[in-house]
């Protein structure tokens, strides 16, 4: 979009109907697609000169020329460019919940307890000494 401000009227005109941006003897010349020649009328100076190149050939969403600036000799306040606002990222905050596990049948483990090897143990008769 190319926003041009003169006399304070806003004139809003797609990037895409502009053929050409240039100054003249007399002012800023404005050519559109459709050969309609929108002309505004100021005295030019050598820094409008340097910015129309600057407004033909941007890649800007949105261009802003306010040629009441230029008229007015601030020249820093002439050309504007601004891309197109982004999207806000949306911060969520996910709560971390701790669950328990599930309860589970306790099983209870049987252990047979089976001896194996080992010292053998002492025989249950005594051996008596006559």
């Amino acid at each position: 979009m190319l926003e041009i401000i003169k006399c304070g009227c806003n004139y809003s005109i797609p990037r895409s109907s502009v053929v050409k941006i240039d100054t003249t003897y007399d002012g800023v010349l404005v050519t559109l697609r459709d050969n309609t020649e929108i002309r505004f009328t100021m005295s030019v100076s050598p820094q409008i000169k340097a910015i129309m190149p600057i407004v033909q050939t941007t890649t800007a969403d949105i261009v802003t020329l306010n040629l009441d600036a230029a008229i007015n000799g601030r020249y820093d306040r002439v050309i504007t460019l601004t891309t197109k606002p982004q999207i806000p990222v949306q911060m969520v905050h996910v709560e971390q919940k701790i669950v328990p596990p599930e309860k589970t049948e306790d099983k209870e483990y049987k252990t047979e307890s089976k001896k194996k090897g080992g010292r053998p143990k002492g025989s249950k008769t005594k051996n008596k000494k006559s």
